[in-house]
């Protein structure tokens, strides 16, 4: 995906980076070092039409660097990881004593609803409070009945699944429908950022949630950028890709590198529409389900 040519990512990018640097440092003398850094980056890259991701990753790798802080959202992360684990213990056993069919239907609301978790969107504001409402309007809205009819049946042929986490929190309602794709026999092999990104799942979140006890391995991407960068990523991690009938993709940022990108088997798209650039892109409007298959 390339930044829009009306430029609407760049206010957005610029007001999460505004953010991110008060959260790296208090310091205002260095702050403002930051974003004269941050500021040509962005230019930069728009005049350049790179990816939103490629820009983003760009900008925080200089915030981590200059704040001397590789980890501003380590509190962040963590409450997130608290907060979404209570609502997975609050629907737990409603959801797993659900027929087959539904209950695969609500274990991708419950993955999806955990897509609000992003505190990289610029206009986007974050209240963990509110997830557990935000769940079930979530359940409430559902999703495409032709898009869902796809998936199942994508899933029923795919043995070995390569699924690509996002957010800390997030990959706790990731759980039941890895549960449920590990119950019908797939091999999951779940991916997460080899070091901290803003608030994208690592290894350590992953541990935190329990996502080992529903998949085969977890794996890193190989680098913190966001997104996928395949420049950076491991030979483990494209090995897995080779190797997997499917691809799932959760997120934003992973939706704007892997769109265009040809693997030679379905990517299926999971998250929430949060801007309008993204709407646009897949004839949705801002703040619905999305569950989409690219080939």
């Amino acid at each position: 995906m390339k930044a829009m040519p009306e430029a609407i990512c760049g206010p957005c990018t610029l007001e999460a980076v505004y953010r991110t640097i008060r959260l790296a440092t208090g310091d205002p003398v260095l702050q403002k070092k930051i974003m004269n850094k941050a500021i040509p980056i962005l230019a930069r890259g728009m005049a350049n039409n790179f990816a939103p991701s490629r820009i983003a990753t760009d900008i925080y790798r200089i915030i981590y660097e200059m704040s001397n802080n590789p980890d501003p959202y380590k509190d962040a992360k963590k409450r997130s990881n608290k907060i979404a684990l209570k609502l997975v213990d609050s629907i737990a056993d409603g959801l797993r004593k659900l027929p087959d069919e539904e209950r695969l239907y609500r274990s991708i609301l419950a993955s999806i609803a955990g897509n609000i978790i992003d505190f990289t969107l610029g206009n986007y504001e974050v209240d963990l409070s509110v997830l557990p409402r935000v769940y079930r309007q979530v359940v409430k809205q559902g999703l495409n009945k032709k898009d869902f009819e796809a998936f199942r049946k994508l899933i029923s042929k795919s043995k070995r699944i390569v699924f690509i986490g996002d957010n800390a929190g997030e990959i706790a309602l990731d759980a039941f429908l890895l549960e449920y794709l590990s119950s019908k026999g797939a091999k999951i092999t779940f991916v997460v950022k080899d070091s901290p990104m803003t608030n994208d799942a690592t290894l350590e979140d992953a541990r935190q949630v329990g996502i080992y006890h529903y998949v085969e391995k977890i794996i890193t991407t190989g680098s913190n950028a966001f997104g996928v960068d395949f420049d950076e990523a491991s030979p483990e991690f494209q090995l897995e890709l080779k190797k997997a009938d499917v691809v799932i993709s959760k997120g934003q940022s992973n939706f704007e590198s892997l769109c265009d990108k040809k693997l030679g088997k379905p990517i299926v798209i999971m998250m929430r529409t949060k801007c309008e650039p993204v709407g646009r892109m897949l004839k949705m409007p801002v703040g619905e389900n999305v569950l989409k298959i690219l080939r």
